[in-house]
């Protein structure tokens, strides 16, 4: 939600602070270095802080170091790497007895390190209606909902006269930034209220039907643009847009609420 906001602020420094950044060649070279380097940052600390210090991500591979050294008759090792890691989570031999301290693993990945001979499920069995269903809403909404994400800050910086709307980086990262902020508020706090009162089915259709207008307010947010500049029917079509976007979401929480 954040990012957005934190990438249309920092975009172009050399231009929007000149007393900063404006003797950094690199900076002009690549003006949106920032732009991209601090919201990755905040991601990667956000990754450390859950590798280092989440419970559950601790014991998950203290239990999976305790399982793998008792398998090889071996003392508990003081790092397991990485690879050998991956190999024995996809691993399905096994030659070694169950241990009481394997048995109280919480992970099913590691339940699955002690089964021996089982045989995978044929890929046909899966290919069932409502597999098949699932994952064909899964993809259509997946389809409209990136389609959208993709085209939708092009056609805020694309000009007027080329199809867009002319936006600088700093409003483009506004709009989607509080879009983002008011979409996760509404998700919380009505998607359960409108789910109880017109169940899956309905939620799942209008949340899909609205991709429609959502795709056809791009060439009548231009058209507006071109004879009214980003007048106030710009900006209202622009938070009807927005709306349907919103509503297109709700067919993610429903599908994951099943």
């Amino acid at each position: 939600m954040l990012s957005p906001y934190v990438g249309g602020w920092l975009s172009k420094p050399a231009d929007r602070f000149p007393d900063v950044f404006g003797n950094w060649d690199f900076f002009k070279t690549y003006p949106y270095f920032l732009a991209s380097a601090v919201p990755a940052t905040f991601t990667a600390l956000a990754w450390l802080v859950t590798f280092f210090f989440l419970k559950e991500v601790r014991m998950f591979y203290t239990d999976l170091r305790h399982c793998m050294a008792e398998r090889s008759n071996q003392t508990l090792p003081p790092r397991v790497p990485l690879g050998r890691m991956i190999a024995a989570k996809f691993s399905k031999k096994s030659t070694m007895k169950s241990t009481p301290s394997c048995e109280t693993l919480a992970s099913e990945n590691i339940e699955e390190l002690r089964k021996e001979d089982e045989a995978p499920l044929p890929l046909r069995a899966l290919l069932i209606p409502p597999v098949l269903i699932t994952a064909g809403n899964y993809a259509t909404l997946s389809l409209l909902e990136i389609a959208f994400r993709a085209v939708q800050p092009v056609f805020f910086a694309t000009p007027i006269e080329l199809g867009g709307l002319g936006l600088d980086p700093p409003r483009i990262g506004n709009i989607l930034s509080a879009y983002g902020i008011i979409n996760g508020l509404f998700q919380i706090f009505f998607f359960a209220d409108l789910h109880d009162r017109f169940g899956s089915k309905a939620i799942y259709s209008v949340a899909i039907a609205s991709g429609v207008p959502l795709i056809l307010t791009y060439p009548l947010i231009n058209a507006f643009a071109r004879t009214q500049g980003l007048s106030w029917m710009v900006w209202s079509l622009v938070g009807v847009q927005l709306a349907f976007a919103m509503a297109l979401n709700l067919a993610y929480c429903e599908l994951f609420s099943r």
